[in-house]
């Protein structure tokens, strides 16, 4: 039996890498764009950080961060794709949101990148 997995980005390709592991059914992926990297994992910057996920999605993020380090420990990723542990400080000015607790979730609403709504804080007629 086939598999088709629909859209070829970072979720689509983990999907297939995993199920390549358990099985030796065909596995197709079909993405909208003909262009490589066209859309969201390619503009990614291609790294993970561990303090960038919200307390909702802090479980998810320590699993990703995990499973990244296992594949490239797995498949020799320090050489094959330049795998490379390294570590970061991040500063930040303090913003008065009038006393609610700060949840994380805004610049996803937003259809932002943390980037672009780090950015926005800095300079506020950023659009």
């Amino acid at each position: 039996m086939a598999t088709v997995i629909i859209g070829s980005g970072i979720i689509g390709t983990s999907i297939a890498y995993y199920l390549s592991q358990s099985s030796n059914n065909s596995i197709y992926l079909i993405d909208s764009s003909p262009r490589l990297f066209a859309g969201a994992s390619g503009y990614a910057a291609g790294f993970l950080a561990s303090d960038w996920f919200s307390k909702a999605s802090a479980s998810l993020g320590k699993l990703s961060f995990d499973l990244h380090r296992k594949l490239a420990e797995e498949n020799n990723g320090y050489e094959r794709w330049g795998y490379s542990p390294s570590t970061a400080t991040s500063l930040a000015d303090i913003v008065d949101n009038g006393g609610e607790e700060d949840d994380g979730q805004d610049w996803v609403a937003q259809g932002l990148s943390r980037a672009i709504a780090a950015k926005k804080i800095a300079d506020p007629e950023i659009d």
